[in-house]
């Protein structure tokens, strides 16, 4: 008898951690994928948590990487950082006299907002220590704020600003942390932008992800768009496994990084199977699709709100957050935000109480007003 059970352990064991038959497929061509799912997800899942204990996930929520939660409304703006066991919330006086604040990116734990109301400004704030770190009045001549970063050979902070001057041609400028002025960047003008974070029906995330030395964005038709920030030069480049799917995928509008590699996602349709694909070689620019993820969870344990859209448009409500260690944290509107282990295939609801609203404002559509993102807590304070 217990050897029948220890055989049957470590089958269900085999079958967890085994990887799918098509699992690490590289971008080579335009050939189909193949379309074996994952139908035993659900019941795996369940064997799988009745066999493990609360130690594992007490000890991977541990090593979680943080987690930003913001939202930008008339009354102003709420930020918090959430571990998955407890939340933090940004208290600062400052924050409360933005409206309508839009939030960029975070970068070594600043993060960068900007406000039209009551006046257009930028600011530069450390949520954990509470403090805002810089002021920036923006350019005379307008656009807005696309990313912050820090310099490697400078050793300063900042921040790109980006213009629409006509259709395909945008102006770039760089606000330098040191001096406190604006200037053009070495190559001023190029024919693509990054999505803007003032347009309120935006499809793809305006948060730039940095790898490698350069901001990256995604920007639609299979393009990521890249401001190296070295040479101050800008490219655009398709993403070389895009034929593969033949128009049979939704094509999530996040850009994650994990270890300095480019992470993006895509939903096979019809199946309810989200793939990862990775940047394995920067710069070849060769992927590898790693990771399969089922996203045919159970709608008892994990239900969705009453009046929630139904199949197959409800894959579409689903933004990856963060990637790290083998934990993907995704929201999914009107269901919650989640990790997802991808080495065991399980699930773990992210409960957060702060800002309990979030859920009715994040949806499909990209606006940097509401908003999760991963938060990298490693600078020092100002």
């Amino acid at each position: 008898m217990v050897l029948t059970c220890f055989t049957w352990i470590l089958h269900l064991f085999k079958k967890i951690t085994g990887d799918p038959e098509d699992d690490g497929a590289t971008a080579t061509g335009v050939e189909d994928l193949p379309t074996t799912f994952l139908g035993q997800g659900n019941r795996i899942n369940k064997k799988w948590r009745m066999l493990t204990s609360l130690s594992h996930y007490r000890e991977h929520s541990r090593d979680r990487q943080l987690i930003l939660s913001y939202v930008g409304a008339n009354e102003g703006s709420r930020i918090a950082i959430l571990d998955g066991k407890s939340e933090k919330e940004c208290k600062m006086r400052e924050l409360k006299a933005l409206s309508f604040a839009r939030i960029i990116n975070c970068h070594n734990g600043l993060v960068l907002l900007t406000s039209p109301y009551p006046v257009h400004r930028h600011i530069v704030v450390n949520p954990l220590s509470n403090k805002i770190v810089t002021r920036i009045s923006p350019l005379f001549w307008g656009g807005y704020p696309c990313g912050i970063f820090f310099h490697p050979l400078a050793k300063e902070y900042r921040v790109l600003n980006v213009q629409k001057l006509m259709t395909n041609y945008y102006e770039y400028h760089l606000y330098l942390f040191g001096t406190k002025t604006w200037r053009k960047t070495n190559t001023p003008y190029f024919n693509s932008g990054p999505p803007d974070c003032y347009d309120s029906k935006q499809l793809l995330n305006c948060n730039p992800v940095i790898a490698n030395g350069a901001l990256h964005w995604y920007i639609g038709k299979i393009m990521i768009m890249i401001f190296d920030m070295i040479t101050e030069g800008f490219c655009v480049k398709p993403l070389p496994f895009s034929g593969c799917y033949r128009n049979k995928a939704y094509w999530l509008g996040d850009l994650l990084v994990d270890e300095d590699r480019l992470c993006c996602f895509f939903m096979r349709y019809p199946e309810p199977v989200m793939d990862v694909w990775i940047s394995e070689d920067y710069a070849k620019w060769s992927w590898t699709r790693k990771y399969i993820v089922n996203m045919d969870w159970d709608t008892i344990e994990y239900p969705l709100e009453v009046g929630s859209v139904v199949a197959p448009y409800i894959l579409t409500h689903v933004r990856a957050v963060s990637i790290h260690k083998d934990e993907l944290v995704l929201f999914w509107s009107n269901r919650g935000l989640f990790s997802y282990h991808l080495g065991f295939n399980t699930i773990e609801k992210i409960y957060f109480r702060k800002f309990k609203d979030i859920d009715s404002f994040v949806s499909s559509r990209y606006g940097s007003m509401c908003c999760f993102m991963a938060y990298t807590a490693t600078t020092n304070d100002f």
